[in-house]
């Protein structure tokens, strides 16, 4: 059976977009590499979701979660500075990259 996988272009493209609402500039290369530490290693929030363990929208909240956390605290940031960042086109936007191709 052929394992199924979410968009990781339209991931790292959804990771950049975010980077860039936080004033970043983060190498796609970068970007490609947290995003498949988050689904595939790191977190492992796919293998969460392809076992039942988590919804479609708590796969997408907790990929959102963690870009922020992680532009946040590498970039020394901080948690004082916009809250206001996420909004629905984001979350459409992953769930959208999200659906296994």
């Amino acid at each position: 059976m052929e394992q199924r996988t979410p968009d990781l272009e339209a991931l790292t493209r959804v990771a950049a977009l975010i980077a860039r609402r936080f004033g970043q500039h983060v190498p796609d290369a970068v970007l490609k590499q947290k995003v498949e530490g988050l689904l595939f290693r790191d977190k492992d929030i796919w293998g969460c979701f392809t076992d039942g363990l988590i919804s479609s929208a708590e796969l997408r909240d907790r990929f959102l979660a963690e870009m922020e956390s992680w532009l946040r605290d590498d970039f020394e940031l901080g948690w004082d500075t916009e809250q206001g960042w996420l909004t629905p086109e984001f979350e459409v936007a992953v769930d959208i990259a999200m659906r296994p191709t």
